[in-house]
């Protein structure tokens, strides 16, 4: 197995063990919401701490959930108006280009997050609303979505870039 190749299977395994955690996150949010409503209309009190913990929790729905959706091809909302109508040799060309950009994008977003989170875990920061609510997970969990979506976005540059060779190689076999 290529080194290519053990990287596309790593990032399928990292990519569906985070889609999991972002699936359970959601439904750990509704449990919370339900739960906090049931309460509230029982008692009249809200459960503390519910709104702080759904903030995490839909960031992690959120941003883990970014590679598992790039995994799955079809996930992403997608305008392609004007390289669908190009010729196929020519609109693969301008799709791994855009793959290169949106990696780049993401590279940047990345030491962003990466440093934002080892600033806040650094000064223990915290949000106060109900209860003080360190903010270093919820940070962490951004910048650890954003590595794993641009791990999938070199999977995808590895398979646009296979799809051109595979094309250069029927072109040139095609004209012997």
């Amino acid at each position: 197995m290529t080194q290519e190749n053990q990287f596309v299977s790593s990032m399928g395994r990292v990519s569906r063990f985070l889609g999991l955690i972002a699936s359970a996150s959601v439904l750990a949010i509704v449990v919370l919401i339900a739960a906090d409503l049931i309460v509230r209309s029982i008692s009249g009190k809200s459960v503390g701490g519910v709104f702080e913990l759904t903030e995490i929790l839909l960031s992690v729905s959120v941003f883990l959930g970014l590679a598992a959706v790039q995994e799955g091809k079809s996930g992403h909302i997608s305008i392609s108006l004007v390289v669908d109508r190009l010729p196929s040799r020519f609109s693969r060309r301008v799709r791994l280009i855009a793959a290169w950009l949106v990696l780049f994008l993401l590279v940047m977003m990345s030491w962003a997050m990466v440093g934002a989170a080892a600033q806040s875990i650094s000064d223990s920061e915290t949000r106060w609303g109900l209860l003080a609510v360190p903010l270093w997970p919820g940070r962490v969990i951004v910048a650890i979505g954003v590595i794993a979506f641009a791990g999938q976005v070199v999977v995808s540059i590895f398979a646009r870039r296979a799809l051109i060779d595979q094309e250069a190689r029927s072109v040139l076999d095609q004209s012997h």
